[in-house]
């Protein structure tokens, strides 16, 4: 037969109850009671490593539906440091690893799960994604002297540029 809910209910309990001690300081009991909702940092080591922002590590924010765990968890990815779409597909991930998981307490693994996806995509470390523009050295000499010879070279080439005649080559930089 199936199980009841308060079976449901007694199950989901004693899962909260372990998590709460396996995960500690990185674990946060976000509901009164049933329907559980809770949040457990996924990669706090790798987290500390990273700095500012990024120092948060990536949440997974549960929600145990009433009939969990013959269903699926409800799954929320919360993140500072990885882009929207890696979330999404972190969270596809999950959603796909809870279903081999049905009728089994599986956060633990789901959390497992999640860090490994973090390592084996490179996102557990900090990353800039795309800040690191506006830091390029300038160069120790003061500017090339094409830029203030050829300003124009600096923009992107219109056909009016090439008109009369093409820019000069010069030797001093690519520019």
């Amino acid at each position: 037969g199936n199980p009841s809910a308060m079976e449901h209910a007694t199950e989901q309990a004693d899962e909260v109850e372990a998590l709460e001690s396996i995960y500690c300081g990185f674990f946060d009991m976000l509901s009164e009671g049933a329907p559980y909702k809770f949040r457990v940092a996924v990669d706090p080591e790798a987290a500390q490593e990273r700095e500012g922002n990024s120092a948060q590590p990536v949440r997974l924010e549960i929600t145990f539906p009433e009939t969990y765990p013959e269903v699926v968890p409800e799954i929320e990815v919360r993140y500072s440091h990885i882009l929207p779409k890696h979330a999404t597909a972190l969270k596809q991930h999950l959603e796909a690893e809870a279903q081999n998981l049905l009728g089994c307490a599986m956060v633990f693994n789901l959390v497992t799960a999640a860090k490994e996806w973090l390592e084996s995509n490179n996102l557990s470390a900090a990353q800039d994604w795309g800040a690191y523009e506006e830091e390029e050295e300038e160069d120790e000499a003061g500017p090339c002297p094409c830029l203030l010879l050829y300003p124009p070279l600096h923009r992107v080439p219109t056909s009016s540029d090439f008109a009369p005649s093409p820019p000069p080559s010069l030797p001093c930089c690519r520019h």
